[in-house]
C-alpha cells in the first residue's frame, strides 16, 4: 500500500510521516519529544534543509497520489510549503502539462529545488510564506497542494496561521478546482467499522480544534464538496501489539489558551481531504461549517 506499514527510525518520522527519496528514512536534526512546536518555526526549517541535504518526500509521493489526480492532467498546480520534495518533477514526468509552482517560506528549500530542476522541467519555484498571501491573483490553479503544511503549523500556538493558508488556498483556486490536504489528523468520523466507503459523514467542529482552523480558512460564499481518503486498520491488534504502538502526547492549545493533552498513534497513515471548490453561494459564513459533510472512500 501507498503508508508504510515499517515503524520509522526517529520521532520526527513518527510524527509527520517523512522518508527519504533513496527509500532509506532519516531525517536530520528532528525536534525533542515534547519540542514539536518548532515544526511550526522558520528558523527550523531553515536549518533543516540547509543541513539536510537530500530530498525528502512527506507522507505520500505521486505514485500514491496518482489516483486522485486522474483527470488534471492539464491543470495548474500549486504546491504549498513544497519544501524538498520532488512531487512536481515527478507530475511533470507523468505527463502533466500545466503550469506548476511549488512556493515554500524557507530559502533553503527553494535553493535545494532550483539546482534539482532544469529550464526543460518547466517548474517554477517561489521564496514566499503562504500564511500571509502568495502574492497570485485569484483562481490562478485548478489543484493546490497540501502535504504536511497545515499539520506542521499546528504543532504551533497560532491555529490562526493554518487558517490563512486555507483561505489562501480557497482564493486561488478556479471553480471546481481541488484542494488536496495531507495530514495525520483524522476528524471524527464515528468508531472504526461504523462507516464505509461511499456514507457521508458531518464532523463536528466544536472539539477539534484542526478541523476548526481548516473549515474557518474556506471561502464563505463558496459552496465545497468535501472526500476524506483513508486507510482503515485491516486488523485488530492485540493486547501485546497495542501496548507496543508508539503514540505521542501533544499538548494543543486552544484559541482560548487553555491546553489539552491528545494521544495520537504515530504511525496511522495519513488522511487525504479533498476539497473540491463548487460555485458561488449566497450562504452565510455561518453555514459553511455547518453545511459541510465529508464523503468517505478508502484507498489501500
Amino acid at each position: 500500500g501507498c503508508a508504510s506499514d515499517t515503524t520509522e527510525k526517529n520521532t520526527d518520522q513518527k510524527i509527520l510521516g517523512m522518508s527519504s527519496a533513496g527509500g532509506e528514512e532519516r531525517a536530520p536534526a528532528p525536534p525533542r519529544p515534547g519540542d514539536e512546536a518548532r515544526y511550526a518555526e522558520k528558523a527550523y526549517w531553515e536549518t533543516r534543509y540547509v543541513t539536510g541535504g537530500e530530498v525528502f518526500e512527506w507522507f505520500m509521493d505521486y505514485a500514491c497520489l496518482a489516483p486522485l489526480l486522474r483527470g488534471l492532467e492539464s491543470a495548474d498546480v500549486l504546491d504549498i510549503g513544497v519544501g524538498t520534495s520532488s512531487l512536481l518533477s515527478e507530475m511533470r514526468s507523468a505527463g502533466f502539462a500545466g503550469r506548476l509552482v511549488g512556493v515554500d517560506y524557507s530559502e533553503a528549500a527553494i535553493d535545494t529545488q532550483r539546482a534539482a530542476t532544469t529550464d526543460d522541467d518547466a517548474i517554477e519555484f517561489q521564496v514566499c510564506d503562504a500564511s500571509t498571501g502568495t502574492g497570485f491573483l485569484d483562481e490562478t490553479f485548478d489543484l493546490v497542494l497540501d502535504k504536511g503544511t497545515t499539520d506542521a503549523v499546528m504543532c504551533g500556538d497560532d491555529p490562526a496561521a493554518a487558517t490563512r493558508i486555507v483561505a489562501e488556498a480557497a482564493r486561488l483556486l478556479r471553480p471546481g478546482g481541488r484542494y488536496v490536504l495531507l495530514s495525520h489528523h483524522r476528524v471524527d468520523l464515528g468508531e472504526e467499522g461504523d462507516h464505509q466507503s461511499g456514507d457521508h459523514q458531518s464532523p463536528s467542529v466544536k472539539d477539534d480544534e484542526w478541523l476548526g482552523a481548516v473549515l474557518a480558512g474556506l471561502a464563505p460564499l463558496v459552496s465545497w464538496q468535501a472526500d476524506v481518503h483513508l486507510r482503515e486498520r485491516r486488523t485488530a491488534p492485540s493486547d501485546k501489539e497495542e501496548a507496543r504502538r508508539p503514540t505521542r502526547r501533544r499538548e494543543t492549545r486552544r484559541p482560548d489558551g487553555h491546553q489539552r493533552e491528545e494521544d495520537n498513534t504515530a504511525d496511522e497513515p495519513p488522511t487525504v481531504y479533498v476539497f473540491t471548490k463548487r460555485r458561488r453561494s449566497p450562504r452565510r459564513r455561518s453555514d459553511v461549517d455547518h453545511a459541510l459533510s465529508f464523503q468517505i472512500h478508502e484507498y489501500e
